[in-house]
């Protein structure tokens, strides 16, 4: 019985330390990165943020935390991210026409081909090969 209230009190700890450092991992992030594509829209909409300050944000942010995670192999080694946000935020201020998630980014997992970026699968073996392949899903 005392293992029970042991624990119960270890994760009441736990959950209160969580909450006095909270400002702090906010104080990160300036924009609200976790926010759903419904919100990203109406955002860019509303004029919160532009698409480059949201992809640099992005960029950003996974630049600080990768380094504990190693979640991403490859993170936009061109440029190529802001150079699309520039554009699209160039198209919405003349009101062309967009795609309809506003150059919201999203990372591609590594084993959906994508032309002319290289798709290892996170093996050394192919390592070497760059795809001729697109997916129809993942055009940049």
């Amino acid at each position: 019985m005392t293992n029970i209230f042991h624990t119960i009190k270890t994760c009441w700890n736990f959950w209160r330390a969580i909450k006095r450092n909270m400002w702090k991992l906010q104080s990160w992030i300036k924009l609200n990165l976790g926010i759903s594509a419904l919100g990203y829209i109406n955002g860019i909409k509303n004029n919160e943020f532009t698409v480059e300050e949201f992809v640099f944000e992005s960029l950003e942010r996974i630049n600080k935390v990768d380094e504990n995670l190693h979640a991403f192999l490859r993170v936009d080694e061109n440029n190529l991210a802001l150079k699309k946000a520039k554009e699209i935020d160039a198209k919405i201020k003349s009101n062309q026409t967009v795609g309809r998630c506003y150059g919201m980014p999203i990372s591609v997992k590594d084993n959906i081909c994508i032309g002319g970026l290289k798709t290892t699968c996170a093996s050394k073996v192919l390592d070497r090969k760059s795809t001729r392949l697109n997916s129809s899903h993942a055009l940049i």
